[in-house]
This record gives C-alpha cells, sequence and structure tokens, in this order.
C-alpha cells in the first residue's frame, strides 16, 4: 500500500524491495501459520486495504506474540471497515492460534485506530508500549492493547 495518507505513520515511504519482503513474510505466515492480512473488499469487490493476524518476535516489551493490524485506504476511513474486519479476525480467525492474547498497537496520533480498538474492546496495556528505533530518527512509538482469547466482544 502506497497512499501516503494511508502510510503517513511510516517513517519513510515503503521501498520496492520492502513491500517485497513483507509479502513474502505474509505468504510465509499463511503458509506456515495459517494466519495472514486478509484483503478487505466492499460489496462491488473494490480493494479498500487489509486486516489480519501477524506473528511478531522484534518487541522486546512484548515477547513472542501475534498481533492483529488494519490498514485502509483513505476513502474507506470511518465506514466501521476496520471494526468489522478487526471483529471477524479476533472472533473467527484467532481462535484457532496457539496464543492466549492477540495484541494491537498504534501511534499516540492514530486516534482512529484508538477508536477501532476502543470499538472492539480491547484493554489498554500502556506498560507494554515501546518505541521502535532505526538510523538517527526519534522512532515510532506503539501504543500497545490486547484481547484475550477466547475473545468476547465489547457489547
Amino acid at each position: 500500500m502506497r497512499d501516503k495518507l494511508a502510510t503517513r505513520d511510516y517513517p519513510a515511504p515503503l521501498s520496492d524491495a520492502r513491500i517485497a519482503r513483507k509479502f513474502d513474510r505474509q505468504m510465509k505466515c499463511e503458509v506456515e501459520l495459517g494466519i495472514a492480512r486478509q484483503y478487505v473488499e466492499n460489496l462491488e469487490g473494490e480493494f479498500l486495504g487489509y486486516c489480519g493476524l501477524n506473528p511478531v518476535d522484534d518487541i522486546p516489551e512484548i515477547g513472542d506474540h501475534v498481533d492483529i493490524g488494519w490498514r485502509f485506504f483513505p476513502a474507506a476511513w470511518g465506514q466501521g471497515f476496520a471494526t468489522e474486519a478487526a471483529l471477524a479476525i479476533l472472533t473467527q480467525l484467532a481462535p484457532n492460534i496457539p496464543y492466549e492474547v492477540v495484541y494491537a498497537y498504534t501511534a499516540p496520533d492514530n486516534l482512529a485506530s484508538q477508536a477501532v480498538m476502543a470499538r472492539l474492546g480491547l484493554n489498554r496495556r500502556p506498560e507494554l508500549d515501546f518505541i521502535i528505533r532505526s538510523g538517527d530518527e526519534a522512532g515510532w512509538h506503539g501504543l500497545v492493547w490486547e484481547a484475550k482469547l477466547p475473545f468476547r466482544p465489547a457489547r
């Protein structure tokens, strides 16, 4: 996804090589673990973005875990697609993984994703917040939420 608004939290635009690595990792996860980010489309078959699970092992504050993440094109924002897709993943796919918790994280200024996490009923875990640094940049600050499995959505 190369939309500048949809990827504004990335420190720099994704190169073709990084996109290829992300795609290869997702394909490997799907083949080996049966989980990956899932293609999300509307009723007309238009690609809106993605949502799904991803194994993560490079955030020391959390340790080896699975995260749920989503990213949508701006035209799909504010229409409930992220909430609906994440709810389906947490209630239908997540129970089949060998983990007790799924984590979600977002940047402090991504209020839309924080609202999705609240609507889903995820629990905020500030003691697990982290910063990913690469090079001389200030780093990306991740605010952490969790969903205990089996997931029971907010009412």
